[in-house]
């Protein structure tokens, strides 16, 4: 209730906020995105391999 009161006496005021007001998140939801962060650069990091190891095949 505190965000959007914030919220609405900056846009009274004519401020324009570009991200809403941070809402704290539970550990479980930290950890999880941190999770998801590390999958995503071993993906990039295994598909980046992959293409260098190619490369060097056909080089």
């Amino acid at each position: 209730m505190k965000e959007n009161k914030k919220q609405n006496v900056f846009s009274e005021a004519g401020i324009r906020l570009y991200k809403p007001l941070e809402i704290k998140k539970s550990k479980e939801e930290k950890e999880y995105q941190i999770f998801k962060r590390w999958v995503l650069y071993l993906a990039f990091g295994l598909a980046f391999g992959l293409l260098i190891m190619c490369v060097q095949f056909y080089f």
